[in-house]
């Protein structure tokens, strides 16, 4: 689940070439990067970055070749801004470029062996270690380690001024690399032989599918099963990554925003993640509350939304049923049919401050005024039986804000909370006897064989009406998300054929590849 929930903290990487003969070298390469990289200075604990939410990130490049590699891998784990300064020489350049960075609370400094160690740039260096939080990263032979005996900020060296070893850096920095390396020879009077900090991997890394096993040649399918699919007009815009053992070793996006337009898909574009929300923000923070014992399972819906107390059909509800979907509660309110056109505005204003789409704006208060004294009037038919119904989330919204005092959607930015062992084990484990579903989570079905044949009894996730998918094998250490625009531009149609269902197929040449790894096939 760490790895579930951090996934969306840092949710994008590079395009991997994706040839097994090349990536086996290059996977290789990378391992020896890792193993060169050393960090120092950290005593207190600065690397890796915590609380990105924040820091407000600069990256200040020195004669750095590796500049965009550097930054491109830091970018997947928060917006940076990217400065040059490879003609800076005196003090009153750099004064120049301290005022710029006067809106940055973190600076990168990335220094190369063709950097001039001038005075004024060790003075620039000092001063902004009075009012910042400053990391040094320096790649080269070590000799101008000794440049910075006085300095006091975290240190990443790394030898050979390559891509990999620039991706290692930014990794190490965030938190996806663990570092474990020490100098293997004096530098200088404070970093001699056996000088270096650990770490802890804290997030996903970046890396290829050799690196964890498997054969990039086997996930080349993912193009044909993705491309049919738009083809067929299943979906005109696809975004899949695959995470194996920590590493995000695949993501790629494919197609057009609407089949008639003519801008393409990326790899940070913003989707509609639909019920996909109710594992990446209110199930967790659920299981937030519950490890900090402020609720329990057991405890009745109506002792924290007093709202439902004087409902017959609703007020012995307990949450353990909400989260099962075995509450009773209406499956699905058609809430948009009762729309007025004074609800809406073509423009963002405090009286219109909920974006829907482009120029779509929801009244404020709407949720308050309209939709939840409907929900608390809706029918109550079917409790203790397997129903699906948004109504479930509805209600753990209101559980959530009224034990934090904060609105669900604050508190899940401000809190990033990896649950006990135990709670993650109970979450995501069949607790129901009429139906597969964990609490919140969805499960495999032996039954049915969904959503993948391949998939172990450990396996959870979750779909979204508009085509995306999550889901999580702790078996195999496996994450997979597929996120598509299915719904455009009828969202009365199926997801498509059986034949193209994008997010099966795909997740089924997933387990392929995983499963190849652990028992090659004679080809």
């Amino acid at each position: 689940l760490k790895l579930f929930v951090l996934l969306f903290l840092c949710c994008t990487t590079r395009v991997f070439a994706q040839n097994h003969t090349v990536n086996f070298k290059n996977a290789i390469q990378f391992e020896k990067a890792k193993s060169d990289v050393v960090l120092l200075n950290n005593q207190n604990n600065k690397i890796p970055l915590l609380t990105l939410n924040k820091l407000k990130i600069a990256s200040v490049h020195f004669n750095f070749k590796q500049a965009d590699a550097f930054d491109q891998i830091a970018r997947k784990y928060r917006n940076i801004e990217s400065f040059t300064a490879d003609t800076i020489r005196n003090d009153q350049g750099f004064d120049a470029l301290h005022d710029e960075l006067k809106l940055y609370n973190t600076i990168i400094l990335e220094l190369s062996a063709a950097t001039s160690f001038t005075t004024a740039l060790k003075r620039f260096i000092t001063d902004l270690e009075s009012n910042n939080l400053v990391i040094v990263v320096l790649t080269g032979n070590g000799k101008n380690l000794s440049q910075f005996d006085n300095l006091k900020s975290p240190i990443v060296w790394y030898p050979d001024d390559t891509k990999d070893g620039a991706s290692v850096a930014a990794q190490t920095i965030f938190g996806g690399i663990a570092v474990s390396n020490f100098l293997n020879q004096n530098y200088s009077t404070n970093y001699k032989k056996g000088t270096g900090y650990l770490t802890q991997k804290t997030r996903l890394g970046y890396s290829l599918p050799e690196a964890v096993a498997l054969n990039s040649n086997t996930l080349n399918n993912i193009d044909s099963i993705v491309n049919k699919g738009i083809a067929t007009h299943s979906a005109p815009s696809v975004v899949v990554l695959l995470a194996k053992d920590g590493q995000v070793i695949f993501h790629k996006a494919y197609g057009k925003h609407t089949y008639d337009g003519s801008e393409p898909t990326k790899l940070d574009d913003i989707f509609d993640m639909a019920s996909v929300t109710k594992v990446t923000a209110t199930v967790p923070m659920v299981m937030a509350l519950y490890d900090k014992k402020q609720l329990s399972l057991d405890s009745p819906i109506s002792k924290y939304v007093a709202m439902t107390r004087n409902l017959a059909d609703k007020n012995s509800i307990i949450i353990r049923e909400a989260l099962l979907h075995e509450a009773g509660y209406t499956p699905y309110i058609k809430f948009y049919e009762g729309l007025k056109p004074s609800d809406m505005s073509t423009d963002s204003s405090a009286a219109y401050p909920t974006k829907v789409a482009d120029h779509y704006y929801l009244r404020a208060n709407y949720f308050k005024e309209v939709m939840w004294p409907v929900t608390l009037q809706s029918k109550v038919e079917t409790r203790g039986k397997y129903v699906y119904s948004d109504i479930s989330m509805y209600m753990m919204k209101e559980v959530v804000e009224e034990v934090t005092h904060q609105k669900l959607n604050d508190y899940v930015l401000n809190e990033l909370y990896l649950p006990d062992p135990a709670t993650v084990d109970l979450f995501t484990s069949r607790q129901s006897k009429t139906s597969w579903r964990g609490l919140g989570y969805d499960k495999y079905n032996s039954s049915t064989k969904l959503p993948s044949a391949y998939a172990s009894e450990q396996a959870f996730g979750h779909s979204g009406y508009t085509g995306t998918y999550v889901w999580v094998d702790p078996k195999y250490n496996m994450v997979y998300i597929c996120l598509t625009n299915r719904v455009y531009p009828d969202d009365g149609k199926t997801y498509g054929p059986a034949k193209v269902n994008i997010r099966a197929d795909v997740l089924n040449l997933f387990y392929k590849a995983v499963l190849e790894s652990i028992s090659p096939q004679k080809k």
